[in-house]
Formats: structure tokens, C-alpha cells, sequence
């Protein structure tokens, strides 16, 4: 009934994918030009209709569809309307060997997956809609309100040293270099935050603002110019809840906590 074949036309995918209420930023092809292994897509077609697909990088760990570094979800993507949406999930993950396939909160159904054995995964995000100042829990608000700092709009040459720094002192590794923020911006132009302790940076896409990096010098509260950043949004994804000092920060803005899923073979 399907047929599965890799899409080379990628205005054609990008096009797809803003029609469809799964489609994000992450699953632009400019997205994927940012990194350095290559990207496949595939295409679920039924004659010459593409009724899904899904896009993902090509590492020596596998195809990853989402999960993938600072890249929140992907995920298979269907046509709004279609009528069969087991079979194309079906088809598609067929076509990949060792894979990891993590969804939009718009595609929550990954029991073809499952049913195949592959493993699950659930990721968190808040979801806010509509922010407003009076919204927010009671802590959240106060210390909003009774932070003097100056918020300014920033840049990468006094974002990126401090979001580098918020990485060096927990000791993890820095997800991104300085070279790959730059080529990020340049392509889609987020929002930047700052004041003396903090920074947010923020990108809309056609559907959804992404609160999608933060930087802090760990010396003083950061609520303020993340709020800064997404107050004149309708809709903002705080692009992950997961883990617990992440998930009580973003609490405080008042947004729907919501989960997307995922699977993996590997």
C-alpha cells in the first residue's frame, strides 16, 4: 500500500513539514545543515502522494530522528488528513536499521513502534501559552519583580561565553561551539537576553517560540530575562523539562507540563 522512498528534493520536505502539525524547526533542513554527518529523509508515499515522513542524521550510533545533540524531537511527520497513520510509522521505521525516533507532543502514538520491540522514551517539556505576569506561580513572580537587573538585547560575542560557562561549571560538556551558534543565527535569527548574570535566547518558528538555550554565571537569579524573552510570545516551548533543577526552574512560569515519545532499536 506504501511505498518508502528518500526524498532529494528538499524544498519539497519543507514544505511537507509546515503543513503538518508535527512539523518544527528541528526538522528543517536547515536545521540539519548545522551539523556535520549527513541527513537522510524518508518518505511515506501512496502513489505519487507523500502522506509522511521523517528526517534524521546518519551517525556512527545509528539514525537519530531527535535525540540527537540539542536537537528536541523530530519524529515521524504526517500529512494532516491521512487516514493511516500505523502503516506509515510502520513503513518508515522499517526502512532504518538501527534507529532512534523521538516525536513532537504532536505525534504520541508510538505503539507501532513498541509492537515492533522497539524500546520506548519519554521526554518532558512545559509548554506556556499566553504568558502573563499574574500567571506565574507566587516565587517565580516575586523574584521577577524584585530583581533590579537591566535586560538588554544581546549577542553571540557576550551570550556565548556565559552559556559556555554555565556548561564548564557544572562539568558537563558544551552541547555547541561558538562556530556552530553563529551558523545557528545566522540562519534563524533568534532573540538574545542579557543581563550582567544571565542571557535567554528564544527562535519562533511558524507555529511555536523555542526558549531554546540559557546561559548563567550561577551568581544571581536568571527568572527575569527568560521572562523577558518569552512574555511577548503567544506560545512558547521551554524545549525540555527532564531533568529535576530544570523542570522546578521552568515550573515557575506557569506552563502545561507535556510529554513526547519516542522509541529506539539500538
Amino acid at each position: 500500500m506504501f511505498e518508502i522512498r528518500q526524498i532529494t528534493d528538499l524544498d519539497l520536505w519543507d514544505g511537507f513539514i509546515k503543513g503538518s502539525r508535527q512539523g518544527s524547526l528541528f526538522s528543517t533542513t536547515k536545521w540539519c545543515k548545522l551539523f556535520s554527518d549527513p541527513f537522510t529523509i524518508y518518505g511515506c508515499y501512496k502513489g505519487d502522494d507523500l502522506q509522511g515522513g521523517m528526517i534524521g542524521f546518519n551517525t556512527d550510533q545509528g539514525f537519530f530522528s531527535g535525540g540527537y545533540p540539542v536537537t528536541q524531537f523530530q519524529g515521524i511527520i504526517f500529512k494532516p488528513g491521512c487516514e493511516n497513520k500505523y502503516g506509515i510509522t510502520e513503513g518508515l521505521i522499517k526502512a532504518v536499521d538501527k534507529a532512534t525516533i523521538l516525536n513532537s507532543y504532536h505525534a504520541n502514538d508510538i505503539r507501532p513502534m513498541l509492537w515492533a520491540g522497539w524500546k520506548p522514551i519519554v521526554r518532558y517539556t512545559y509548554i506556556i501559552k499566553n504568558p502573563s505576569i499574574d500567571k506565574l506561580e507566587k516565587d517565580t513572580r516575586y523574584e521577577i519583580l524584585h530583581n533590579a537587573d537591566s535586560v538588554w538585547q544581546g549577542n553571540l560575542e557576550s551570550f556565548y561565553p556565559m552559556y559556555q560557562q554555565t556548561f564548564e561549571r557544572k562539568g558537563l560538556p558544551v552541547p555547541v561551539s561558538m562556530d556552530w551558534m553563529q551558523r545557528f543565527s545566522d540562519a534563524f535569527m533568534p532573540d538574545i537576553y542579557m543581563t550582567d548574570n544571565a542571557g535567554a535566547m528564544i527562535v519562533q518558528d511558524w507555529n511555536i517560540a523555542y526558549y531554546i538555550f540559557g546561559a548563567s554565571t550561577g551568581e544571581n537569579n536568571s527568572l527575569k530575562v527568560v521572562w523577558e524573552a518569552i512574555k511577548n510570545h503567544n506560545q512558547i516551548d521551554t524545549a525540555g523539562a527532564n531533568s529535576r533543577e530544570i523542570a522546578l526552574y521552568k515550573r515557575g512560569f506557569n506552563g502545561v507540563l507535556t510529554p513526547y515519545l519516542g522509541a529506539t532499536n539500538v
